[in-house]
């Protein structure tokens, strides 16, 4: 029985020495110095609004063609000469000049044989008409002294009465200097001339080839000036007017070409929704086929602003900073381009949110306490005595109350 005794005697005098030698520890422990508290400011970008006077333009894109072109087709058929210059590509003619010519030969016979008939009906006919027509006599027997077989006929005297006119008639006069003048234009198809000044783009025959009536000779353009085609919104095409100057250029070439819009088509691409747009440039150095991007000047957008289109909402509004409060403007918008929007309304010097997905209206940007702890006397209290509840700084409590 002693023995237990002394057993548990010895169990509380251990108890007790490890409780005291534990408050003796934490009696020598040393507080954590306290960082004094530090303040963030969170920082938003932001794009500062400057409002100024725009030149009003539409974007343009398309390929080149030439303004004056033609293809030429045969009227007549037979073996194509050889002229002065070839009827090749790149080969360049003169207005008036001869592009090319087709043997003739045998309707200029024909021809010949048909003149020299009329010269024989007007001179059998002469002696009645002296006889019946004596005031006529005199224009015919001049017609008939002048007449040339190798050249083209002139036109018939006048007749004075009907009955004149009738007995030309029966003489078959009329009908055969008709017929002639049927057989002059189609054998002055026989040679084409330029309409222009300009240069084969095309030439499908050579001098000595067989031609037939309707074949595709070739085509001939005027390679100073040239249509661009251009296909503009539907929203954008109200805005042209016809005489508005175009600023085009080339990809690759830093040459600016001037022009005007010639025409607006009304109709209305159904698959696109676009208008197509007409515009006329003159320059030597273009070429048919080219494509040119550039633009149409529409006027001056007063008092607005270029907004970066990532910056506006689906709903076209805009989060601007006022005050250190998020708001929201919905600005007027003027056109629309590719990567930015021209708007009017904001106020001069606005703030306007760089990244508007990442904020709401009503959001409040102002600096921010980083640390949690309260750089006063009574917020630390209040710190020591959640601490004691967890046991060390509690037991330096109960070591300073004693």
């Amino acid at each position: 029985m002693k023995r237990k005794i002394i057993v548990i005697v010895a169990c509380l005098v251990l108890m007790t020495v490890a409780f005291f030698g534990m408050k003796m520890l934490a009696g020598k422990k040393k507080r954590p110095e306290r960082k004094p508290a530090t303040i963030e400011t969170k920082t938003v970008a932001t794009t500062t609004v400057h409002n100024k006077n725009i030149r009003a333009e539409i974007p343009l894109l398309g390929k080149i063609e030439a303004a004056e072109r033609i293809e030429l087709y045969a009227e007549v058929s037979g073996a194509m000469l050889k002229t002065p210059k070839p009827f090749l590509e790149g080969v360049t003619f003169q207005k008036g000049e001869l592009l090319l010519s087709i043997d003739s030969r045998t309707q200029e016979s024909e021809l010949r044989s048909m003149r020299s008939q009329l010269l024989n009906l007007i001179v059998q006919m002469l002696p009645d008409l002296k006889l019946d027509y004596p005031k006529s006599f005199a224009r015919w027997d001049a017609y008939a002294r002048s007449f040339k077989i190798n050249e083209p006929v002139k036109a018939l005297p006048e007749t004075v009465t009907d009955r004149e006119k009738y007995f030309l008639a029966a003489k078959n006069i009329p009908k055969t200097f008709y017929d002639i003048q049927s057989r002059e234009s189609t054998l002055a198809k026989h040679r084409i001339y330029a309409p222009f000044s300009g240069e084969i783009t095309e030439s499908l025959i050579k001098a000595g080839t067989l031609i037939r009536t309707g074949q595709k000779l070739g085509e001939f353009i005027k390679p100073s000036t040239f249509d661009l085609e251009a296909s503009v919104p539907l929203s954008d095409a109200s805005k042209i007017k016809k005489g508005a100057t175009v600023t085009l250029h080339a990809t690759g070439d830093s040459t600016t070409y001037k022009g005007k819009v010639t025409r607006i088509n009304s109709a209305i691409d159904r698959n696109t929704q676009t208008v197509n747009v007409y515009a006329q440039i003159e320059s030597h150095s273009l070429k048919e086929g080219m494509f040119l991007t550039g633009t149409a000047s529409i006027g001056v957008f007063e008092n607005c602003f270029e907004l970066p289109r990532r910056l506006m909402r689906e709903d076209g509004s805009v989060l601007t900073l006022k005050n250190g409060k998020v708001i929201t403007l919905k600005p007027e918008i003027l056109q629309v381009k590719e990567d930015v929007v021209i708007v009017r309304g904001f106020p001069e010097g606005s703030k306007i949110l760089e990244n508007p997905d990442n904020y709401s209206p009503g959001m409040n940007i102002s600096p921010k306490i980083k640390n949690s702890i309260p750089p006063n006397k009574n917020g630390n209290k209040q710190k020591n005595k959640k601490r004691g509840n967890g046991g060390g700084n509690g037991l330096g409590h109960k070591r300073s109350s004693n």
